[in-house]
């Protein structure tokens, strides 16, 4: 799985996959039953993904970007929000929030 997403461009790289992440608090609460759902709920969302044809931006956000978080749990979630006074410069595909009272603050 390391190798699927960690590369040139990616969010990740493989030494924070297979060795940086040890180090946190949060990976030593998880267990094997635990990794093992979220392994395959990201399986089953690869799986869905089209690979063999050039998926678009909001085809990708869609059907890979958002369930990938949504397993992650990122429940609370605005998208394609304009952060400028005028104009459509500063929009985030999404933006990401730690709960409830924080987004709707």
């Amino acid at each position: 799985m390391c190798r699927q997403i960690a590369g040139q461009g990616s969010l990740f790289t493989s030494d924070f996959l297979t060795e940086t992440i040890r180090g946190f608090s949060e990976w030593h609460a998880l267990g094997d039953a635990d990794l093992d759902r979220f392994g395959a709920s990201l399986q089953a969302i690869f799986g869905r993904f089209p690979l063999s044809r050039t998926p678009n931006e909001s085809q990708t956000e869609d059907d890979l970007i958002w369930p990938v978080l949504a397993a992650l749990g990122w429940t609370e979630s605005l998208r394609q929000q304009n952060l400028s006074p005028r104009g459509r410069k500063d929009v985030p595909d999404g933006l990401l929030f730690d709960s409830a009272e924080t987004k709707a603050r």
